[in-house]
């Protein structure tokens, strides 16, 4: 899906973003993508709750409890990494290196220190964000 401006705050444009109830085979059709490889299946909370977290033909999930659907916004380009089974697979070993960088900081009671640069370099992390290299790790 693509914005007419995308750089503006607009968060009604939203409002017409298809959702995981919207979307079935014809739509992957129609926006080129396979349909998700995982069968469309309810997977029902085991706690007593009338509810199921279903999966959309692109892959997402999303709740129904009670005969109300809570749908996600489920559209080719909403979600930069993917829902579902389109979820990027470095995202997986991303989260595993900060499961272990985080372990390692709390055991080794490790911390970020200021190092109070003045002219410190800019250094780019992210889309839109810039920060200054004056930061070290120290550990106790």
């Amino acid at each position: 899906m693509h914005w007419t401006n995308p750089d503006d705050f607009d968060p009604d444009r939203y409002e017409q973003a298809p959702t995981s109830q919207h979307n079935d085979e014809a739509r992957c059709k129609q926006v080129g993508l396979a349909q998700c490889l995982f069968s469309r299946k309810d997977f029902h909370f085991k706690d007593g709750r009338n509810a199921s977290i279903p999966n959309s033909v692109f892959g997402a999930v999303d709740a129904q409890v009670d005969g109300q659907a809570y749908p996600l916004c489920d559209a080719a380009g909403y979600a930069a990494r993917g829902f579902g089974c389109r979820r990027c697979a470095g995202e997986y070993v991303n989260n595993g290196f900060f499961e272990d960088l985080v372990r390692k900081l709390w055991r080794d009671k490790i911390t970020f220190t200021h190092l109070g640069i003045h002219q410190a370099e800019m250094l780019p992390m992210a889309p839109r964000t810039v920060v200054a290299d004056d930061l070290a790790f120290t550990s106790a």
